[in-house]
């Protein structure tokens, strides 16, 4: 069963705090909740300005670059299969950029002029990838299982929402909580800082902690949460302690996937609805939603 909440803004903490700590009490009341490899806590972020409620180009390059950057680091707090799931690949997982170094990465961002073809590039999926395999793909495509998902403003043009899919089903409220305040306070540090980033330097988990919570603070999140964020990064568990052994130029191979997973990929290809992005334009755009127009969702 899938939740979808309504649309909050990150800054109104006492009321998305509450929506999510009410909600999850009910739901522990009446029922017994449990989470499997197969669920998710999926966080999608969009700049929630009605007169400019648009990603602009630098933004989408420098959250994209922090991306590829930190994504070892934030693997680190990823329980081990969130790791290696088939529907959180990594945003390197294609042609491209399999095999480029993090600086290579990034001058091949900078060389892309138009923001779609930058949200294009972070979801483009291998033909020959067990995703591509499994729906039967004979070229490149564009694809949402990645860790952050662009594929929302490939077609609507730098409107709506950028999904972080990779953290773990939350069967508590703080569990949900944590991984909300940990993707916005990532997108907001990210998009300040990803174009400054030296991609010859090696990403260090304590140095993302200090950033996010550092922007946690900035951001006037309350304190109890601050300590679980801290919390999440001291209990991080690195994939390669010996940086001898940990080459940023490549990108591990996907592993295969079970039929539990094929059939939940082709579930997912022929009709899930975008229920994320229906709320996004009955948001931004009510009219849209309300003649039931759902050819930009």
């Amino acid at each position: 069963m899938k939740f979808v909440s309504p649309l909050f803004r990150f800054s109104s903490f006492d009321t998305w705090i509450q929506h999510f700590e009410s909600f999850m009490q009910v739901l522990n009341r009446d029922f017994e909740t449990t989470s499997t490899h197969e669920c998710s806590t999926s966080i999608h972020l969009a700049p929630l300005d009605s007169e400019h409620p648009k990603w602009s180009r630098s933004d989408m390059r420098a959250l994209s670059k922090s991306i590829l950057y930190f994504e070892s680091c934030l693997d680190a707090v990823m329980p081990l299969y969130r790791r290696t799931s088939v529907f959180a690949k990594s945003n390197r997982n294609n042609k491209q950029m399999a095999y480029l170094t993090i600086a290579e990465c990034f001058s091949y961002l900078d060389s892309l002029n138009e923001r779609k073809h930058i949200a294009g590039e972070m979801v483009r999926c291998d033909p020959n990838s067990s995703t591509g395999r499994a729906l039967g793909q004979r070229s490149d495509f564009l694809h949402s299982g990645y860790r952050w998902n662009f594929l929302n403003l490939v077609h609507n043009k730098s409107r709506g929402t950028i999904e972080f899919r990779q953290p773990p089903g939350s069967t508590t409220s703080g569990e949900a909580i944590t991984w909300i305040i940990l993707a916005m306070c990532f997108a907001q540090v990210a998009c300040a800082k990803g174009d400054s980033l030296r991609p010859k330097d090696r990403p260090n988990v304590q140095t993302l902690g200090d950033w996010v919570h550092r922007e946690a603070v900035r951001a006037g999140v309350p304190s109890e949460h601050r300590r679980r964020l801290r919390q999440l990064f001291d209990d991080a568990m690195p994939i390669v302690s010996d940086s001898k052994k940990a080459d940023l130029g490549l990108v591990t191979a996907e592993p295969p996937i079970t039929v539990l997973d094929k059939h939940g990929l082709i579930w997912r290809e022929k009709g899930e609805r975008n229920v994320a992005m229906e709320k996004y334009w009955g948001f931004f755009m009510p009219e849209v939603t309300k003649f039931g127009d759902s050819s930009r969702l």
